[in-house]
């Protein structure tokens, strides 16, 4: 049977050993065990930031392929749009196109410019009576200009007149763009 210093003598030995080992868990093992899940998590963000910057970066690729095109149409556009010194021929274009189609022009009115930052917007106003297939042919030409033409309004009645023609009535919008400004 142990005798009671034994006991005693192992009692001092795990005791302190006890409380050693508890103090170590507190005071080191649990703190960087958080420390660890500190770590553990900031990494989790930082992975996660990472995924999302892979995602962004597939995008700004997208975005910068879309801005080329963009780009790239403005370019194309810019070039064959007239500066607003040569809106005159692509009116001569038109009233030829007029005479062409075989309607007769009773009005043809270049209304006020509207000034924007680099393009010059025109409205024209036009009147032109002929046979609904003399006017869908004139349309078609407005329609093939390589210049940017809107047909902002468009009416057509059967004219007073004669029983067989129509009139129509047209609210062109012509665009010019400043060529020292678009490039």
């Amino acid at each position: 049977m142990p005798s009671r210093s034994n006991r005693r003598h192992s009692l001092f030995i795990t005791l302190p050993t006890a409380l050693a080992a508890l103090a170590y868990l507190w005071f080191v093992f649990v703190p960087t065990a958080k420390a660890l899940r500190n770590i553990h998590d900031q990494i989790r963000d930082k992975e996660s930031f990472i995924a999302q910057t892979d995602a962004l970066h597939t995008s700004a690729a997208h975005v910068e392929h879309d801005l080329a095109e963009v780009q790239q149409y403005t370019q194309d556009w810019c070039r064959q749009t007239p500066a607003p010194g040569q809106l005159e021929m692509l009116f001569e274009k038109i009233t030829d196109y007029i005479r062409r189609s075989g309607v007769i022009s009773t009005r043809f009115e270049p209304l006020q410019e509207v000034s924007l930052e680099i393009i010059h917007r025109m409205p024209v106003r036009m009147e032109v009576t002929g046979s609904y297939a003399q006017i869908f042919r004139l349309l078609a030409s407005l329609e093939r200009l390589p210049e940017t033409v809107w047909v902002e309004e468009l009416k057509i009645e059967k004219s007073k007149e004669s029983g067989k023609d129509v009139q129509c009535e047209l609210k062109l919008e012509v665009f010019a763009v400043d060529s020292k400004e678009s490039g």
